[in-house]
């Protein structure tokens, strides 16, 4: 390349790193993210929770269920593991003394399959109910360098692109239910990217794999679609939203080594305990 070119291509950097940085001053950083509700406000309510059969979707599916909303449908991998998740649920609703009689219940999704996406999408519009809040959670992190079923690199098909094809399957479902809501579990770790993404190289044919860049990566897309879908949404009654939920020894991290496993685990305790 010329200088000229390299000169450009250093500006065009620069700027992205200050929208990257812009977004995080928008973005909540805060150890966790807390939405409130009003007791009752979700009665009658349909919400769908991504990745709910552990970790923070799990508890997410059992707070909302706290709320008593008319239905909570949870996607995970499998209609067992997501069979095994709802009886836990209901066991823990009963066990705090909810009187919850939400009706709990799982479309399996695999989100590193495109197909799978389309038919969770298709099975839910088959049902002919509303859709009030999309709580996209499921997500990986850690993994070797690996592809989806349509040869996206894992933690980008997985984490955004099957989300986005999801959100946008459901958008007439939420426009003609709302007042409606749009919730994409980010990350602070989206502040890794320094610099603008190579989209003719998301795969990492080009540059050095790197299981927490391809993380990083994977996350702002989630804040960068999120805050254009919010934008493009303005008027209809659907709000976007997108957050970072702290530092969370969950599942996502079941791919990453013992070590990291550990310090996530610690991390989590000391925070905790503070």
């Amino acid at each position: 390349k010329t200088p000229k070119d390299k000169n450009s291509r250093s500006q065009q950097d620069n700027k992205m790193g200050n929208m990257i940085h812009s977004i995080a001053s928008n973005f909540g950083m805060g150890n966790g993210a807390h939405v409130v509700y009003e007791k009752g406000k979700l009665e009658g309510k349909v919400i769908i929770v991504t990745g709910a059969n552990t970790g923070i979707g799990f508890a997410t599916a059992v707070e909302y269920a706290k709320l008593n909303p008319r239905m909570i449908i949870i996607s995970c991998r499998t209609q067992e593991k997501g069979d095994e998740a709802i009886q836990k649920m209901k066991e823990q609703l009963a066990s705090e003394g909810s009187s919850s009689t939400t009706q709990l219940e799982c479309i399996p999704m695999e989100l590193s399959n495109l197909r799978s996406v389309r038919q969770f999408a298709a099975e839910f519009k088959s049902r002919s109910l509303p859709l009030h809040i999309l709580f996209l959670n499921a997500g990986l992190a850690g993994l070797p360098k690996s592809l989806t079923e349509e040869g996206y690199e894992m933690h980008l098909g997985v984490n955004h692109i099957a989300h986005f094809l999801l959100t946008l399957l459901l958008i007439d479902d939420l426009k003609a239910s709302a007042p409606s809501r749009v919730i994409f579990n980010a990350s602070h770790a989206h502040t890794a990217v320094r610099s603008r993404p190579d989209f003719s190289d998301i795969n990492y044919e080009k540059t050095a794999y790197s299981t927490f860049a391809a993380y990083a990566r994977s996350k702002l897309a989630n804040i960068l679609f999120s805050n254009e879908l919010a934008r493009r949404l303005q008027g209809t009654g659907v709000t976007v939203n997108s957050f970072h939920p702290g530092f969370v020894a969950s599942d996502v991290w079941r791919h990453s080594g013992a070590i990291v496993q550990w310090l996530v685990s610690w991390g989590t305790f000391k925070l905790n305990s503070s």
